[in-house]
Protein backbone atom coordinates (compact mmCIF):
# COMPACT_ATOMS: atom_id res chain seq x y z
CA UNK A 1 0.00 0.00 0.00
CA UNK A 2 1.67 3.29 -0.89
CA UNK A 3 2.45 5.80 1.51
CA UNK A 4 0.12 8.54 2.34
CA UNK A 5 1.77 11.84 3.06
CA UNK A 6 -0.07 13.95 6.36
CA UNK A 7 0.77 17.44 4.69
CA UNK A 8 1.41 19.83 7.78
CA UNK A 9 -0.68 22.91 8.23
CA UNK A 10 1.54 25.73 5.91
CA UNK A 11 0.42 28.93 7.79
CA UNK A 12 1.50 27.55 11.58
CA UNK A 13 4.95 26.01 10.68
CA UNK A 14 8.57 27.72 9.97
CA UNK A 15 10.25 27.22 6.61
CA UNK A 16 12.76 25.00 8.66
CA UNK A 17 9.72 22.80 10.64
CA UNK A 18 7.80 22.37 6.79
CA UNK A 19 11.33 21.21 5.61
CA UNK A 20 11.98 18.85 8.04
CA UNK A 21 8.43 17.77 7.61
CA UNK A 22 9.44 17.11 3.92
CA UNK A 23 13.27 15.27 5.33
CA UNK A 24 10.61 12.67 7.44
CA UNK A 25 8.02 12.48 4.64
CA UNK A 26 11.15 11.15 2.30
CA UNK A 27 12.18 9.01 5.18
CA UNK A 28 9.19 7.40 5.90
CA UNK A 29 8.75 6.68 2.31
CA UNK A 30 11.99 5.21 1.81
CA UNK A 31 11.99 3.33 4.97
CA UNK A 32 14.76 4.86 6.55
CA UNK A 33 15.21 7.06 10.30
CA UNK A 34 15.90 10.55 9.51
CA UNK A 35 17.74 13.03 12.32
CA UNK A 36 17.20 16.96 11.48
CA UNK A 37 20.37 18.62 12.53
CA UNK A 38 21.47 22.43 13.08
CA UNK A 39 18.19 23.85 11.45
CA UNK A 40 18.18 21.22 8.72
CA UNK A 41 21.93 22.03 7.79
CA UNK A 42 22.68 18.25 8.49
CA UNK A 43 19.39 15.96 7.49
CA UNK A 44 20.83 12.17 8.56
CA UNK A 45 19.68 9.04 7.24
CA UNK A 46 19.95 5.73 8.61
CA UNK A 47 18.72 2.23 7.81
CA UNK A 48 17.17 1.04 10.64
CA UNK A 49 18.41 -2.60 10.39
CA UNK A 50 22.02 -1.95 9.60
CA UNK A 51 23.06 1.77 11.59
CA UNK A 52 25.94 1.87 9.74
CA UNK A 53 24.14 2.33 6.46
CA UNK A 54 23.68 6.17 6.05
CA UNK A 55 23.04 8.52 4.14
CA UNK A 56 23.50 12.81 4.74
CA UNK A 57 22.42 16.27 3.20
CA UNK A 58 24.63 18.53 4.23
CA UNK A 59 23.97 21.85 3.06
CA UNK A 60 21.30 20.76 0.99
CA UNK A 61 24.15 18.75 -1.51
CA UNK A 62 23.19 14.78 -1.14
CA UNK A 63 26.39 13.71 -2.83
CA UNK A 64 25.07 12.58 -6.00
CA UNK A 65 27.77 15.37 -7.93
CA UNK A 66 31.32 15.20 -8.26
CA UNK A 67 33.32 17.88 -6.16
CA UNK A 68 34.48 19.37 -9.43
CA UNK A 69 31.36 19.86 -10.99
CA UNK A 70 29.98 21.39 -7.56
CA UNK A 71 32.84 23.99 -7.71
CA UNK A 72 32.11 24.86 -11.48
CA UNK A 73 28.22 25.61 -10.67
CA UNK A 74 29.17 27.60 -7.48
CA UNK A 75 31.97 30.16 -9.49
CA UNK A 76 28.73 32.20 -11.58
CA UNK A 77 31.66 33.73 -14.05
CA UNK A 78 33.56 29.76 -14.25
CA UNK A 79 30.20 28.25 -15.02
CA UNK A 80 29.46 30.82 -17.92
CA UNK A 81 32.20 29.70 -19.56
CA UNK A 82 31.33 26.15 -19.33
CA UNK A 83 27.90 27.06 -20.43
CA UNK A 84 29.00 29.07 -23.50
CA UNK A 85 31.73 26.60 -24.74
CA UNK A 86 28.74 24.11 -24.55
CA UNK A 87 26.97 26.13 -26.38
CA UNK A 88 24.10 26.79 -24.04
CA UNK A 89 22.61 30.00 -23.60
CA UNK A 90 23.23 31.66 -20.72
CA UNK A 91 23.73 35.47 -18.77
CA UNK A 92 27.41 36.74 -19.32
CA UNK A 93 29.32 36.69 -15.69
CA UNK A 94 32.43 38.24 -15.72
CA UNK A 95 34.98 37.75 -12.59
CA UNK A 96 36.79 40.45 -11.17
CA UNK A 97 39.24 39.17 -8.73
CA UNK A 98 40.38 40.67 -5.23
CA UNK A 99 43.57 42.25 -7.10
CA UNK A 100 41.50 43.61 -9.44
CA UNK A 101 39.76 45.49 -7.46
CA UNK A 102 41.35 48.94 -7.71
CA UNK A 103 41.04 50.85 -11.37
CA UNK A 104 44.49 51.19 -11.65
CA UNK A 105 45.15 47.80 -12.13
CA UNK A 106 45.55 46.68 -15.89
CA UNK A 107 43.54 43.74 -15.38
CA UNK A 108 40.70 45.38 -13.78
CA UNK A 109 41.03 47.86 -16.20
CA UNK A 110 40.63 45.34 -19.06
CA UNK A 111 37.43 43.48 -17.47
CA UNK A 112 35.72 46.53 -17.29
CA UNK A 113 36.47 48.07 -20.78
CA UNK A 114 35.34 44.77 -21.82
CA UNK A 115 31.65 44.95 -20.29
CA UNK A 116 31.17 48.35 -20.78
CA UNK A 117 32.14 48.12 -24.20
CA UNK A 118 29.75 45.31 -25.31
CA UNK A 119 26.68 46.17 -22.64
CA UNK A 120 25.19 48.67 -21.73
CA UNK A 121 24.24 50.24 -18.21
CA UNK A 122 22.39 48.62 -15.76
CA UNK A 123 24.65 46.39 -14.63
CA UNK A 124 24.67 43.65 -12.43
CA UNK A 125 27.12 43.55 -9.54
CA UNK A 126 27.12 40.14 -7.59
CA UNK A 127 29.03 38.01 -5.03
CA UNK A 128 30.60 35.25 -7.67
CA UNK A 129 30.22 32.31 -5.49
CA UNK A 130 27.23 33.86 -3.58
CA UNK A 131 23.42 32.65 -3.45
CA UNK A 132 20.18 33.12 -2.20
CA UNK A 133 19.52 36.74 -3.53
CA UNK A 134 22.40 38.11 -1.17
CA UNK A 135 25.12 40.78 -2.29
CA UNK A 136 23.47 41.76 -5.17
CA UNK A 137 23.79 45.18 -5.88
CA UNK A 138 22.77 47.04 -9.33
CA UNK A 139 25.07 49.82 -11.34
CA UNK A 140 23.28 52.44 -13.17
CA UNK A 141 26.43 54.46 -14.56
CA UNK A 142 30.30 54.36 -13.73
CA UNK A 143 29.64 56.16 -10.37
CA UNK A 144 27.40 53.27 -9.41
CA UNK A 145 29.81 50.72 -10.42
CA UNK A 146 32.71 51.93 -8.72
CA UNK A 147 30.37 52.19 -5.48
CA UNK A 148 28.93 48.75 -6.03
CA UNK A 149 32.72 47.24 -6.36
CA UNK A 150 33.98 48.91 -2.92
CA UNK A 151 31.40 47.81 -0.87
CA UNK A 152 31.82 44.20 -1.98
CA UNK A 153 35.14 44.48 -2.05
CA UNK A 154 35.50 45.84 1.30
CA UNK A 155 33.61 42.82 2.68
CA UNK A 156 36.54 40.26 0.74
CA UNK A 157 33.70 38.84 -1.42
CA UNK A 158 34.62 37.43 -5.23
CA UNK A 159 32.93 39.76 -7.44
CA UNK A 160 31.45 39.06 -10.73
CA UNK A 161 29.80 41.60 -13.33
CA UNK A 162 26.64 40.87 -15.38
CA UNK A 163 24.42 42.41 -17.72
CA UNK A 164 20.88 43.28 -16.33
CA UNK A 165 17.94 41.73 -18.46
CA UNK A 166 14.45 42.50 -17.67
CA UNK A 167 12.40 39.30 -17.31
CA UNK A 168 9.15 39.02 -15.30
CA UNK A 169 9.54 35.08 -14.00
CA UNK A 170 12.64 33.31 -13.16
CA UNK A 171 11.89 29.57 -13.75
CA UNK A 172 13.29 26.44 -11.39
CA UNK A 173 14.13 23.12 -13.18
CA UNK A 174 15.25 20.33 -10.79
CA UNK A 175 17.32 18.33 -12.97
CA UNK A 176 18.60 14.55 -11.77
CA UNK A 177 20.36 12.47 -14.16
CA UNK A 178 19.18 13.74 -17.28
CA UNK A 179 15.79 14.43 -16.80
CA UNK A 180 13.57 17.27 -15.20
CA UNK A 181 11.74 16.06 -11.96
CA UNK A 182 10.19 19.42 -10.82
CA UNK A 183 9.96 22.89 -11.97
CA UNK A 184 7.70 26.61 -11.43
CA UNK A 185 8.19 29.56 -11.61
CA UNK A 186 8.99 32.54 -9.33
CA UNK A 187 7.67 36.68 -9.67
CA UNK A 188 9.41 39.36 -8.57
CA UNK A 189 9.29 39.82 -4.71
CA UNK A 190 11.51 42.91 -3.01
CA UNK A 191 14.63 44.74 -5.12
CA UNK A 192 13.22 42.93 -8.14
CA UNK A 193 14.46 39.83 -7.30
CA UNK A 194 12.98 36.59 -7.91
CA UNK A 195 13.87 34.89 -4.69
CA UNK A 196 10.82 33.54 -2.01
CA UNK A 197 12.95 34.45 0.87
CA UNK A 198 12.16 37.96 -1.09
CA UNK A 199 8.51 38.18 -1.43
CA UNK A 200 8.47 36.41 -4.51
CA UNK A 201 5.13 33.69 -5.62
CA UNK A 202 5.40 30.63 -7.11
CA UNK A 203 3.38 30.42 -10.32
CA UNK A 204 2.96 27.48 -12.91
CA UNK A 205 5.27 27.05 -15.82
CA UNK A 206 3.16 27.67 -18.95
CA UNK A 207 2.51 24.33 -21.33
CA UNK A 208 3.73 26.25 -24.77
CA UNK A 209 6.77 26.74 -22.31
CA UNK A 210 7.66 23.54 -20.89
CA UNK A 211 9.73 21.78 -23.62
CA UNK A 212 12.18 24.03 -24.43
CA UNK A 213 12.46 25.18 -21.08
CA UNK A 214 13.30 21.52 -19.79
CA UNK A 215 15.76 21.26 -22.71
CA UNK A 216 17.25 23.79 -21.81
CA UNK A 217 18.07 23.33 -18.15
CA UNK A 218 18.97 19.51 -19.33
CA UNK A 219 21.93 20.86 -21.62
CA UNK A 220 23.22 22.93 -18.73
CA UNK A 221 23.16 20.23 -16.67
CA UNK A 222 25.31 18.59 -18.34
CA UNK A 223 27.64 20.46 -19.67
CA UNK A 224 28.25 21.65 -16.41
CA UNK A 225 28.91 17.68 -15.62
CA UNK A 226 25.82 17.92 -12.22
CA UNK A 227 23.51 14.33 -11.54
CA UNK A 228 21.89 16.82 -9.28
CA UNK A 229 20.86 20.43 -9.60
CA UNK A 230 18.02 23.30 -8.88
CA UNK A 231 18.74 25.10 -12.70
CA UNK A 232 17.45 28.98 -13.14
CA UNK A 233 16.45 30.12 -16.48
CA UNK A 234 14.86 32.98 -17.45
CA UNK A 235 12.51 34.54 -20.41
CA UNK A 236 14.14 37.64 -22.57
CA UNK A 237 14.23 39.48 -25.29
CA UNK A 238 16.86 36.85 -26.64
CA UNK A 239 14.94 34.21 -25.34
CA UNK A 240 15.22 31.96 -23.09
CA UNK A 241 18.83 31.87 -21.32
CA UNK A 242 20.52 29.79 -17.96
CA UNK A 243 20.69 33.06 -15.23
CA UNK A 244 22.26 30.03 -12.46
CA UNK A 245 23.32 26.74 -11.89
CA UNK A 246 22.25 25.72 -8.41
CA UNK A 247 24.93 22.03 -7.34
CA UNK A 248 22.58 22.35 -3.96
CA UNK A 249 19.09 21.47 -4.03
CA UNK A 250 16.93 23.15 -1.30
CA UNK A 251 13.29 22.74 -1.94
CA UNK A 252 12.69 24.68 1.25
CA UNK A 253 10.46 27.75 0.82
CA UNK A 254 8.68 26.30 -1.97
CA UNK A 255 6.69 23.79 -0.33
CA UNK A 256 5.00 26.40 1.54
CA UNK A 257 2.85 27.44 -1.74
CA UNK A 258 0.48 24.19 -1.93
CA UNK A 259 -0.09 20.48 -0.96
CA UNK A 260 1.30 19.75 -4.36
CA UNK A 261 4.36 21.25 -4.22
CA UNK A 262 4.94 20.07 -1.32
CA UNK A 263 4.41 16.55 -2.55
CA UNK A 264 6.42 17.51 -5.75
CA UNK A 265 9.32 18.48 -3.26
CA UNK A 266 9.60 15.17 -1.43
CA UNK A 267 9.28 12.99 -4.64
CA UNK A 268 12.56 14.48 -5.56
CA UNK A 269 14.45 13.79 -2.65
CA UNK A 270 12.59 10.65 -2.54
CA UNK A 271 14.49 9.84 -5.93
CA UNK A 272 17.35 11.42 -5.24
CA UNK A 273 18.06 9.43 -2.32
CA UNK A 274 16.69 6.18 -4.41
CA UNK A 275 19.57 7.10 -7.14
CA UNK A 276 22.16 7.34 -4.14
CA UNK A 277 21.45 4.12 -2.28
CA UNK A 278 21.76 2.30 -5.72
Amino acid sequence: MPHQLILPDFNLLSDEELFKNVMQDTATILGLNMEFLFDGWLVRFTNPYNPSERYELLGYDIGLNSSQSSFIAKDKAMCYKYLFEAGVPAIEHFLLKPKDYKFSNESAKETLLNVQKNYHFPLVVKQNNGGGGKNILYAFDETDLALAIGELSNNHLEISISPYYEFPIEYRCTYLDGEIIMSYGKTKGENLQNNLSKGAQVVDVPELLKERLHSLAIQAGKAIGLRFANIDIVETEKGLIVLEVNASVAQKRVVRHSQELYQQAVNVYVTALRKLIG
